[in-house]
C-alpha cells in the first residue's frame, strides 16, 4: 500500500532543482568545451604565425611583411590570453555549479531516504495489522471448532 508522503512537494521541488542544476552544468560544460576548442584554434594560429615570421626572417628581409606579421601575432596572442581567461572563468563556473549540484543531490537523497523510511514504517504497520487479523481469525476458527466438538 502506498501512502502520500507528507514531504512529497518538497521532494518534487528538490528534484526539479537538481534537474535545473544538471541542465545548467551541461550548458556551462558545453560552453567550456567550445571555448577550449576556440583556444586550441587560436594557439594553432599563433604557432602558424610564429612559423611564418621565422620563415620571413630568413634570406631577403621584407620589413613591412615582418611588421605586419608581428602585429597579427600580437593580436592573436591577445586573443589567446582573453580566451584563456574565458576558459578559466568557465572552469570555475563549472566547478561551482558541480558543487551546488552535489549539495542539491544530497538534499534530494535525504528526502528520498525519509520517504523510504516512511514507506517501510507503513509496510511494517500494515504487516502487524494483517498479523493481528490473521491471529484473530485463527482464534475465532479455533473457538468455533472447539464449540462444535463440545456440542
Amino acid at each position: 500500500m502506498r501512502v502520500r508522503f507528507s514531504l512529497q512537494p518538497v521532494l518534487d521541488y528538490r528534484t526539479s532543482v537538481v534537474e535545473a542544476l544538471e541542465i545548467a552544468l551541461a550548458q556551462i560544460m558545453r560552453a567550456q568545451a567550445e571555448a577550449e576548442a576556440r583556444l586550441a584554434a587560436l594557439e594553432a594560429q599563433e604557432s602558424d604565425l610564429i612559423a611564418e615570421i621565422a620563415r620571413r626572417q630568413r634570406g631577403l628581409l621584407d620589413l613591412a611583411a615582418l611588421a605586419a606579421g608581428r602585429a597579427r601575432l600580437r593580436r592573436v596572442q591577445e586573443q589567446v590570453r582573453q580566451q584563456m581567461e574565458t576558459v578559466e572563468h568557465l572552469r570555475a563556473q563549472a566547478a561551482a555549479k558541480r558543487t551546488e549540484l552535489v549539495a542539491a543531490m544530497q538534499d534530494e537523497k535525504i528526502l528520498e531516504k525519509l520517504k523510504e523510511h516512511e514507506q517501510a514504517r507503513l509496510d511494517a504497520e500494515l504487516a502487524r495489522a494483517e498479523g493481528r487479523e490473521r491471529d484473530d481469525l485463527y482464534v475465532t476458527r479455533h473457538r468455533r471448532s472447539k464449540q462444535m466438538r463440545e456440542a
